[in-house]
């Protein structure tokens, strides 16, 4: 199979000299060919589909290296060159924004310097949401610390009717 560099945009073919696939039997989408350009010396990593390594494993005649999971970085590696394989083939209109934009907490409008976005992965999402979930769980009594500010009330609003 052939690939193309992202450094010198050369063209290149994946082969037992250049290339090592990578299989992880409990990640699949961590699937990847780890290959050479033969013309600048980059070392690529590829993320493929299951059909699409089994043809570049046969056709190149690759060395595989099989483990069962992946490590946590090479996961969101992965996950991360998924989803930016995934929106550069969504139809205009279908991918979701990632991260946030508009104004701060506060209500001052963020500066270029300030807006950050992150492209999470669903494991992440999944992440954020019960940890938010787990600080709904905790009793009111933990976190109120009867500080009296200017409503000097005795309760959270939500104790109250």
């Amino acid at each position: 199979m052939t690939f193309t560099c992202d450094r010198c945009h050369g063209d290149y073919r994946a082969r037992e000299a250049n290339a090592v696939a990578h299989i992880y039997v409990k990640d699949s989408r961590c699937n990847h060919v780890e290959a050479r350009c033969t013309n600048c010396g980059t070392t690529e990593v590829i993320f493929l589909g299951p059909h699409r390594i089994e043809d570049v494993i046969r056709g190149g005649n690759l060395q595989v290296e099989v483990l069962a999971e992946a490590t946590a970085g090479l996961r969101v590696r992965a996950e991360n060159a998924w989803a930016a394989a995934e929106k550069a083939t969504a139809p205009e209109g279908e991918h979701r924004p990632s991260g946030r934009t508009g104004t701060s907490s506060a209500g001052i409008e963020p500066t270029t310097d300030q807006v950050r976005t992150y492209d999470l992965t669903p494991r992440h999402e999944e992440l954020i949401a019960g940890f938010g979930e787990a600080l709904l769980n905790i009793p009111d009594e933990l976190l109120w610390d009867g500080m009296e500010g200017e409503s000097q009330r005795e309760h959270p609003e939500r104790w109250t009717d």
